[in-house]
């Protein structure tokens, strides 16, 4: 019965220490956002899926190449853009 009531004392300490994770009311803004993000990387990487394959010869590739490397550099300023803002956000809130 001692054994019992130690152990059940001791996953309660445990359970009380656990870390509980982190709710400030915007999952479902972040969930929307990252849905938003991930479908225009799926649209992307689709229309350079057709571009390539559509292509006739190597002057074909080069203009998908060129139309991918657009994409990267617009998704990657978004993502600045995304930290800078999340960045911004945390310094208001301290």
């Amino acid at each position: 019965m001692k054994t019992l009531l130690v152990l059940v004392l001791a996953f309660g300490s445990l359970l009380s220490f656990a870390e509980k994770p982190k709710d400030d009311g915007k999952f479902e803004e972040r969930k929307a956002k990252l849905s938003t993000h991930l479908d225009k990387r799926i649209a992307a990487l689709q229309e350079s899926k057709s571009c390539i394959s559509n292509a006739k010869d190597d002057k074909g590739l080069k203009a998908c190449h060129e139309k991918m490397k657009e994409h990267r550099k617009e998704r990657r300023e978004s993502m600045k853009e995304m930290r800078r803002e999340k960045k911004h956000k945390h310094h208001k809130e301290e």
